[in-house]
């Protein structure tokens, strides 16, 4: 069981995008999940478009068919 505070239980919600760049940033959620799901990796890993959790000292290296959560 999944218990949300201070939201409603509304479905989850996704970004859908291709050569997709945002700066650093902080999103406030109603939840502590999250899903990263990346298909397809065209590129080398020398260019980036890697997630970064500096609150848990971690990155997430960009790779193809790959998921984390």
């Amino acid at each position: 069981e999944i218990v949300f505070r201070c939201a409603e239980m509304a479905p989850p919600s996704r970004v859908c995008s291709r050569n997709y760049a945002w700066y650093v940033h902080f999103e406030k959620l109603p939840h502590p999940f999250a899903v990263i799901w990346m298909p397809s990796r065209m590129r080398g890993t020398n260019d980036g478009g890697y997630f970064y959790n500096s609150k848990s000292g971690i990155r997430i290296e960009a790779a193809a068919n790959t998921i984390f959560i």
